[in-house]
């Protein structure tokens, strides 16, 4: 059946496909948001300017004792992103729009899902991206200690004496801020080409349906995050939890780190399950482990 191409049907068409990929955006159930933050974003990039380690409260003696945030610089450049689909102009005419609500469809379901790819994608890629100290987010050598009031020393959150097992990461959301930084410019938003006139319709016989947002991400502290690639055994994960409780800051201070969650990719889905899931282990005793960290399980991590 043909359909004239008027500006009232086009949009009427558009209109339906922006509602389409909104529902779908809407319904999506990302995990990104397990380990990021979310900041607000003005300008092209912004710097952070960490102290190094979370500051503790102290005695109030004498005069204040001021944590600069100029310690560390670090900066996360605000990126480009968008996703167009092409809609035939005879495809409108003859009313075959159903591959266009489906591609608005999945449009809206992807969005929030390429959060995800790029935030635990950052955390997987933390052994090579560096993080404020200059160091990977992921190393055996971050730099603490301020040489006055406790020694300098380098401390590691991270074991890779596993071979080429796949990593498991431990991390701590207890501290008001998460490892991964979304720095957010513009969100995802919708565009369309309603204009029969327009050149990409003249051209090409086709309409446009869209969308684009710009952000950027990044890594906050090191301290609230720990990677191994050991067996993800009950030994293993006492291990890390015990070196994540032993970090310090600047001054020598206990930072309370202890991990809250275990992010964990296709390969350790069911030792985590074993080990986090079972209340009673070993023919009947009571498992230590038990829900002692919330599983976390990312299936585009090996």
């Amino acid at each position: 059946m043909s359909h004239s191409l008027t500006r009232e049907r086009l949009r009427e068409v558009m209109t339906g496909l922006k509602a389409t990929f909104q529902e779908a955006f809407n319904e999506a159930k990302p995990q990104y948001g397990e380990i990021v933050t979310e900041v607000s974003s003005t300008t092209a990039s912004e710097q952070y300017n960490w102290v190094a380690g979370i500051a503790e409260i102290r005695k109030w003696v004498g005069e204040r004792a001021v944590k600069m945030l100029s310690g560390h610089k670090y900066s996360i450049q605000n990126e480009d992103y968008e996703l167009t689909v092409g809609i035939g102009r005879n495809d409108l005419e003859d009313g075959a729009i159903s591959g266009a609500i489906i591609g608005a469809k999945m449009s809206g379901a992807k969005a929030p899902r390429h959060h995800d790819r790029e935030a635990f994608g950052l955390l997987r890629d933390g052994i090579i991206n560096l993080c404020y100290d200059g160091q990977p987010f992921f190393d055996t050598e971050h730099p603490v200690g301020d040489g006055a009031e406790a020694p300098a020393e380098l401390v590691s959150n991270l074991d890779a004496s596993g071979g080429g097992s796949a990593f498991w990461y431990l991390v701590d959301d207890s501290h008001g801020i998460n490892p991964i930084i979304k720095q957010n410019r513009k969100e995802f938003s919708p565009q369309v080409i309603t204009d029969p006139d327009h050149p990409e319709v003249f051209n090409n016989k086709r309409f446009l349906f869209g969308l684009d947002g710009r952000y950027g991400y990044g890594y906050s502290f090191w301290q609230l995050a720990y990677a191994s690639n050991q067996p993800l055994t009950a030994a293993n994960f006492d291990a890390a939890v015990k070196a994540m409780n032993e970090f310090k800051n600047e001054h020598g201070q206990p930072m309370g780190i202890n991990p809250t969650k275990i992010v964990v990719g296709v390969s350790n889905k069911a030792a985590a399950k074993q080990l986090f899931g079972r209340q009673l282990i070993d023919g009947g005793d009571s498992n230590p482990n038990y829900q002692a960290v919330k599983v976390v399980e990312v299936d585009i991590l090996k």
